[in-house]
């Protein structure tokens, strides 16, 4: 029999509840649509022309009345060549991300429970920012400079809101308590998280700019597979103040790796985008991954990843392989000794990382790098100890 089923739903933006409660509000005021996308230049806001965009409902204490004037290939002309422009999409709208979850819960005898669950949360309306002026690819992602639009400016900052991200879960647990001073908590997920939009600190990951599934992929935080197992034993070994009050803990992960983030040398001229290598080969290799000590900690294949030859973009995805993964063991022992009835003194030991196992960082996953290109140079923290006095009131 099943004990338990839950079901939530959370809508995460003041804009969608807003028309979720009040379905026929009228907007307090409409901006008119105008032809051409909103450009701001050293001098005001201005309009770039041959595209189109439709109204933006917005009240009259946000948004005044813009400009009329069009930058045109004209105006263009009269300021210098290379001139950088920063652009705002007029349809830019704020994020909104909803979450589900669906959970099922059984309980075996007094002490034991599983537990199975699902979680999805999907965003959209990501910001992220790219080159609005940048050249149009051919088939084999050769950039010419005559297929830019805007020739005459170095740069266009287009900030728009049309990323997305998605996230889903699955996540079983089980749990045992107190036999015999004994406690016991597993949990496994998988999981998959995509995004095809900036993530954080602004790293651009798009390098065409008018291929938004060209960017889609894992994200640079996805871990698939994690486990985490811990267990609390209070053990009942005799009487007296040395054979009570004894407790000994342990925490276990284990975990896939996260996304490596390639990028590669600018064979293009264009900026601000992230420039990737091409990708010939998979990539990964076991005996490779598997044997990073002795080859000089290099992680995959190289040879898989070339850089692109000069006015091509790079093939591959921004993050097409996976980076090492985690497999870690924190102990703890203590012991609790009663002075009075009221008053204790604690003692413990905690071992963090206890076996002191490598734990290696992400490789380098710039293809420009030379022979730094797939080597690991760094590992998360060694083996640490921590001692631990407490009064106990």
């Amino acid at each position: 029999m099943v004990e338990s089923l839950t079901i939530n739903l959370v809508v995460d933006s003041l804009q969608a509840m807003w028309h979720l409660l009040f379905p026929h509000a009228v907007d307090s005021g409409t901006v008119s649509p105008r032809p051409g996308n909103t450009i701001q230049h050293r001098h005001g806001i201005h309009e770039l022309g041959d595209h189109s965009c439709t109204g933006v409902p917005v009240g009259p204490e946000y948004l005044s009345p813009g400009p009329t004037n069009v930058v045109t290939g004209t105006y263009a002309a009269s300021v210098p060549p290379g001139t950088q422009v920063s652009a705002l999409d007029p349809s830019f709208r704020t994020t909104y991300s909803s979450q589900w979850n669906l959970s099922v819960e059984q309980r075996i005898g007094r002490k034991n429970s599983l537990e199975a669950a699902y979680l999805g949360s999907s965003a959209h309306r990501l910001p992220f920012l790219t080159d609005l002026s940048q050249c149009h690819p051919r088939p084999d992602l050769f950039c010419g400079a005559a297929t830019k639009p805007w020739p005459q400016y170095g740069l266009v900052y287009w900030a728009t809101s049309a990323g997305n991200a998605s996230s889903e879960m699955l996540i079983a647990r089980y749990a045992r308590r107190g036999t015999g001073g004994l406690s016991f908590h597993f949990e496994y997920t998988f999981a998959k998280t995509l995004s095809d939009a900036w993530e954080s600190s602004l790293l651009p990951r798009a390098q065409i700019a008018d291929c938004r599934a060209c960017d889609k992929g894992p994200a640079t935080f996805d871990v698939r597979s994690r486990a985490v197992g811990s267990v609390v034993w209070e053990p009942s070994i005799g009487r007296g103040r040395l054979a009570t009050g004894w407790t000994i803990s342990a925490i276990t992960t284990f975990a896939t790796g996260q996304p490596i983030l390639f990028t590669g040398p600018n064979q293009t001229g264009t900026l601000f985008l992230n420039h990737l290598p091409n990708r010939i080969c998979d990539g990964r290799d076991s005996g490779v991954s598997g044997n990073v000590r002795s080859n000089g900690f290099v992680w995959f294949d190289r040879t898989c990843f070339p850089v692109p030859p000069t006015g091509h973009f790079g093939n591959s995805g921004s993050t097409a392989l996976y980076g090492p993964g985690i497999n870690n063991w924190d102990v703890g022992v203590g012991k609790l000794t009663r002075l009075k009835e009221s008053i204790g003194v604690q003692a413990r030991a905690e071992f963090f990382n206890a076996w002191n196992h490598a734990q290696f960082q992400q490789p380098n996953g710039n293809a420009g790098d030379g022979a730094n290109f797939g080597r690991i140079s760094a590992a998360r923290p060694p083996r640490l100890i921590q001692f631990v006095l407490k009064l106990v009131l």
